[in-house]
Parts: C-alpha cells; structure tokens; sequence
C-alpha cells in the first residue's frame, strides 16, 4: 500500500516547497503553485518511483482539481475522482 507520507515526498520534491506545506488538503494548482511542467515531472515520478500507469486524463483531474491524497488514493486503486473529473487531454 501506497502511504501519504511516499507521496508527500514525491510532490515536494516537484512542486519545490518544503514537507510542510504539502498537507492533505493543499491543491496542486492551487496552493503549491504547480505548473504544467511541474505535473509532467510529477507524473514521471509517480509512475517511476510506484510503479504505475497514470493516463493523461486521470493526471490532469488529480492536478486541477486533487491533492496528495486523492494521489494515495489513486495509486492504492480508488479511481472515483479522476473518473468523476476527468478531462479529455
């Protein structure tokens, strides 16, 4: 199982803020500020470092409209979100 805590470290690493400021509740977009350069790196690394296949569609509703735990739910399979939100890319 995926944590928060491997996620945690992945986002902050991208995104460039310190541990702190990625909480459960803070977005993507919106509070830290990523890019659509930020959130193909983010993509990259995700699938990279747990072994996943994230679509473009599912990783653009994680970015616009997620956060680091929509993510650990993601990757643990827990697809309701991104289904919900997805944007054709």
């Amino acid at each position: 199982m995926i944590t928060f805590e491997a996620v945690r470290e992945v986002v902050s690493l991208v995104a460039g803020v310190s541990l702190s400021m990625v909480t459960e509740e803070a977005t993507l977009c919106g509070d830290l500020s990523m890019d659509s350069l930020d959130c193909q790196e983010l993509q990259y690394r995700l699938e990279n470092e747990f072994d996943a296949t994230i679509s473009d569609e599912h990783m653009q509703a994680l970015i616009v409209g997620g956060n680091a735990r929509k993510i650990v739910q993601y990757l643990n399979g827990d697809r309701k979100f991104v289904d919900r939100n997805a944007v054709a890319v």
